[in-house]
């Protein structure tokens, strides 16, 4: 399983604080290794593949892929839909 960022999601990823990178970083990771039970995901209405992670104030929408991730942004919660 491979995991790619848009360049959006990327651009957030640098403004957040250390803790909040950390954490979005190993929420990602969990969900990577086929581990997401303990992960707040949700399927995205009238998409085809396109979930939502929720990690608190923060939200990320990524796609599955044949196996990959795509991470197409992150962003606050009200900032993101």
């Amino acid at each position: 399983m491979s995991l790619f960022f848009h360049p959006r999601a990327r651009k957030f990823l640098k403004i957040l604080t250390e803790r909040d990178f950390r954490s979005v970083i190993a929420k990602v990771k969990l969900f990577e290794s086929n581990d997401p039970r303990r992960l707040d995901v949700k399927k995205m209405r009238n998409t085809r593949n396109i979930y939502r992670l929720r990690m608190g104030k923060i939200r990320c929408i990524f796609e599955i892929e044949n196996a990959d991730i795509y991470i197409h942004d992150i962003d606050f919660r009200g900032n993101i839909y």
